[in-house]
């Protein structure tokens, strides 16, 4: 057994870890007899012990810009005998930035590592880094470690290109003589020796919004880096307002690598405002729904460039004359109220050009055939541009109305789609304006939805009720289209322009009291002639009374009369009451009467016209005076008793006449 620790290291390398020893056995007899055996012990070598650095710290210099450069070695020894327990191997634990490896590799009595720079780093001596400390680690392995400090510097070498100026920019008015100072390229170069000169390389033009080549040289570049307008060339912002010129900077004393480096210079050119702004045509016309446009409904767009640049180049739009032109051929403008106006975009879109949007000041007549000529001004400060705009109208007489066999609320919620079969089977863009209830006056009382819309094409045309109906019934847009339409219902296409039925009830009340007005004043009117005619018949009987009361007892003459009549049997024996009914001043009063009535009553019927001159009134006087002259009483008999008196002379002399006057009782009463 052992009497201590063994220690492999203690053992001589040479013996590589082998003790060899003599034994000896010897018994207790007399003479003592022994033998002997030689025992081998082989010691195993146990890892124990630390790898340790020959030197206690590094220090490298390398040259920038040599990638994969060996910086230096370390050395490291192990104790342990056995190569399995005493193989080192590096590693840099710390400081590289990823600019450095380290390589173990045996170097005789121990191992080494290598530092290197990495093969894809080139160290640059004009960055931040001009030196590293590294950390560097030596491991066994049974995992026992030890660290060393190297400390790597790095030496400059003028091998970096010259820098050009980023993002130079310098402006020019136009029409600046030559030579005239435009500005000055700047580099500068990291390297510590250096000596630089500036060459111009090309110049690109940006004309009428594209780049190319340019056609004038309008700047040189001298090699102080000056850059100047040449000779014999004016500066016109008109052809081009930017110039980008590319040149170069060069470094003399560069020892590797490039010596020089490109850059850009942007020269822009200053406008002078000697422009004024331009239309961009976007359509030759624009095609207006007469009855979907409300006050401040939109109903076009312009839009507008000015090639001068900054405040000068902002764009405002008026409307300045508003015309109509009609339909009809041999029609001319004709002049109209500003119905419509414009607003402004106050900020241009990506390529510099503004935005204009034509509005409506009011509804416009749905009815009106034609188009609207709108003069628009583009204005920029003091400078200006007119462009005349074409809003063709689509009048009421294009819109069309589909009837639906369904609720309002069903096609409604189907709009989209019934939209997209009608668009899908017209080829036209469908506006729908209105979707109403139209009430069925049936037993079900079934509600039907009228769906109105205008078809219209980009070109300005539109498709009436008819057409829409040819073609829906196609046979080969009925199987595609028109299937899908009627089962949301579709049922008919209206010929003519659908008036709502709120509409029709409102022109039904305004009948209803025109007629009714037309009834009241007919009423008025017929009584009022009814009682015309009554206070006419009134009158003129009244007036016949009146001239026969005129008449004194005396004047009338006995003779015969007629019994039940106002006639005596003498011819004009009564003018006044014995005069001839004038058929053409006979009102009809006396239409519900008898022919024996009439006849009866002749004397009564004195139907003089109330406007009968003074002339046929004389006349009828004179002949009263006339037959007063011949009458010889000058007492009044009433003309009843005057005739039955006479009638009782004819039954004899002896027969006694009881007369009795009463002018109350006068037949003229009758």
């Amino acid at each position: 057994m052992s009497i201590g620790i063994l220690d492999r290291e203690a053992i001589e390398p040479e013996l590589d870890g082998v003790i060899k020893l003599n034994v000896t056995a010897t018994d207790m007899g007399v003479p003592p007899l022994s033998s002997w055996v030689m025992v081998v012990i082989n010691v195993d070598d146990e890892n124990d012990n630390t790898p340790i650095y020959l030197d206690s710290e590094y220090t490298f210099h390398v040259k920038e810009s040599e990638s994969g450069i060996l910086v230096g070695y370390v050395r490291a020894r192990d104790a342990d005998q056995t190569e399995y327990n005493n193989r080192t191997s590096f590693r840099i634990t710390s400081g590289s930035l990823g600019s450095f490896l380290c390589i173990s590799e045996p170097d005789g009595a121990g191992y080494q590592g290598a530092i290197m720079v990495d093969p894809d780093v080139e160290l640059d001596y004009e960055s931040d880094r001009k030196s590293y400390t590294l950390t560097v680690e030596a491991t066994d392995l049974g995992q026992r470690k030890a660290v060393v400090t190297v400390h790597v510097e790095v030496e400059d070498v003028n091998d970096t290109p010259p820098l050009f100026p980023p993002d130079l920019i310098m402006s020019i008015e136009e029409n600046s003589l030559p030579p005239a100072f435009v500005g000055v390229i700047e580099g500068s170069d990291v390297d510590t020796n250096h000596s630089l000169i500036y060459e111009l390389v090309s110049t690109r033009c940006h004309c009428n919004k594209t780049w190319g080549v340019c056609e004038e040289e309008w700047f040189t570049l001298e090699p102080t880096g000056i850059v100047r307008t040449a000779a014999d060339h004016v500066i016109d912002y008109e052809k081009c307002d930017q110039v980008e010129m590319t040149a170069k900077v060069i470094d003399l004393y560069t020892e590797k690598n490039s010596n020089s480096t490109e850059g850009i210079v942007m020269i822009n050119i200053i406008d002078m405002n000697d422009n004024p702004p331009e239309f961009i045509p976007v359509q030759d016309f624009f095609v207006v729904l007469s009855e979907s446009v409300e006050q401040d409904s939109s109903v076009a767009a312009v839009y507008a460039t000015d090639k001068d640049t900054g405040e000068n180049a902002k764009i405002t739009f008026h409307v300045v004359d508003v015309e109509f032109l009609g339909a009809n051929a041999g029609d001319k403008p004709e002049p109209i109220s500003l119905i419509f106006f414009a607003e402004t975009n106050k900020q241009p879109d990506a390529l510099g050009n503004y935005n204009g949007v034509i509005k409506s000041h009011q509804s416009l007549d749905p009815d009106r055939k034609g188009k609207y000529l709108v003069k628009v001004m583009a204005k920029n400060l003091d400078l200006h541009t007119n462009e005349t705009i074409e809003l063709i109208t689509v009048d009421k007489s294009f819109r069309v109305g589909l009837r639906f066999d369904s609720p309002v609320a069903n096609v409604n919620e189907n709009l989209a789609y019934i939209k997209g079969a009608l668009i899908g089977a017209t080829k036209a863009m469908v506006h729908v304006v209105k979707v109403s209830t139209e009430t069925v006056r049936n037993a079900q009382r079934k509600e039907v939805t009228l769906l109105e819309a205008y078809f219209v094409f980009p070109n300005g045309t539109a498709l009436d009720s008819d057409s829409v109906g040819s073609i829906l019934n196609t046979q080969e847009v009925y199987e595609q289209y028109g299937v899908i339409l009627q089962e949301y219902g579709l049922t008919g296409i209206l010929t003519t322009t659908f008036d709502p039925q709120e509409d029709k009830l409102e022109v039904f009340i305004m009948i209803g009291l025109v007629g009714a007005l037309v009834i009241v004043l007919v009423v008025m009117t017929t009584s009022l002639v009814c009682i015309r005619r009554s206070y006419r018949r009134k009158l003129k009987a009244a007036k016949a009374m009146n001239k026969a009361a005129m008449v004194a007892a005396e004047s009338q003459k006995a003779g015969p009369v007629v019994p039940g009549t106002n006639k005596y049997t003498r011819e004009g024996a009564n003018p006044v009451l014995n005069l001839n009914i004038d058929s053409t001043t006979d009102l009809g009063f006396d239409e519900d009467g008898s022919s024996a009535d009439r006849e009866s009553l002749n004397s009564l019927d004195y139907n003089f016209d109330m406007g009968m001159t003074h002339e046929k009134d004389t006349m009828a006087m004179t002949i009263i005076e006339e037959e007063e002259e011949n009458m010889g009483e000058s007492t009044y008999i009433e003309p009843l008793g005057a005739a039955l008196a006479q009638r009782g002379k004819k039954k004899g002399p002896e027969s006694t006449s009881l007369t009795i006057a009463n002018p109350s009782l006068n037949t003229t009463d009758l």
